[in-house]
């Protein structure tokens, strides 16, 4: 081989080792910037392109994660929960005075049946039973719906009357009782319980201040009752006192009984009649002189 030839060959074999150094030594760059078409917007080509001069530049992808992956992965430990035994509220909706279930189950933990809020017209109460009458007054007893009560009152009036009615004023909404006063004797008399509240009153019922007479107790909001006339009612104090001063002459007449068989038994009976001197001295004695 001439030596120009040898003198050529060793200068490229030199050129090529010293632009493959300058290769290795280059900084690692984006290598994508000088790419044309549409390598940048491809996700896959874009991937494929960032490998390929990860391998040709010597340069080892690596990520380094400082997150704790124990911690991150960890599963929360929560205890489990055991509920206590769920109770009804100790709350009798007919009971007089009766605290609202509501302050129960806040200081008991206890359950309570649905009651609907104060934004809606409370459900009619039930108008339990009406005891105690006389002429002139009746005790009228009443159930709280499942419904936020501010307030009751009683409307009532005279049968045949429906125009003609009177109010009681407003009760506590712990009132299931009250007496009405100053009735009339021997009348018949409609009462209707009316719930109140923010959103508005209670209904009466279908026909407003109608109720059935058949109706059993508790069916609905009203009820109807009779007062007791003046006439019976003087009628049975005139009874009841001769009743009295009956019971009261036969006490005297027994009084006066054991009295005298007392008397008859502590006084001895005197001897009647004369000695017979033939009965005497048939007994073995001599007749005297």
């Amino acid at each position: 081989m001439p030596m120009d030839s040898l003198a050529l060959c060793a200068l490229l074999v030199a050129l090529s080792a010293l632009r493959w150094g300058e290769v290795g030594a280059a900084p690692p760059g984006n290598g994508l910037q000088d790419r044309p078409g549409r390598a940048q917007d491809d996700p896959e080509v874009l991937l494929s392109l960032r490998k390929r001069d990860a391998v040709t530049r010597g340069y080892n992808h690596i990520e380094f994660f400082d997150a704790d992956y124990d911690d991150e992965y960890e599963e929360p430990t929560s205890q489990s929960v055991v509920p206590g035994p769920m109770v009804r509220c100790g709350y009798d909706p007919c009971a007089h005075l009766q605290v609202p279930c509501l302050e129960l189950q806040r200081a008991t933990s206890c359950l309570c049946p649905g009651v609907s809020g104060e934004e809606v017209v409370p459900e009619p109460p039930r108008l339990w039973e009406v005891t105690g009458v006389s002429d002139t007054s009746a005790s009228v007893n009443w159930c709280a719906p499942p419904s936020a009560v501010g307030s009751y009152r009683l409307v009532y009036g005279p049968l045949g009357t429906a125009g003609v009615n009177t109010s009681t004023q407003p009760l506590s909404d712990r009132s299931r009782l009250f007496t009405l006063e100053g009735l009339s004797p021997g009348t018949g008399y409609l009462v209707c319980a009316v719930a109140s509240n923010r959103a508005g009153d209670s209904r009466l019922g279908e026909g407003e201040w109608e109720v059935e007479r058949d109706a059993p107790p508790g069916y609905g909001p009203c009820a109807i009752f009779t007062t007791t006339s003046a006439r019976a009612h003087t009628l049975y104090i005139t009874l009841a006192v001769l009743l009295l001063l009956l019971a009261l002459a036969l006490a005297l007449i027994l009084l006066r009984y054991l009295t005298l068989r007392r008397r008859r038994a502590a006084t001895p009976e005197p001897s009647i009649g004369l000695q017979n001197p033939t009965y005497e001295e048939d007994k073995g004695g001599k007749p005297q002189a």
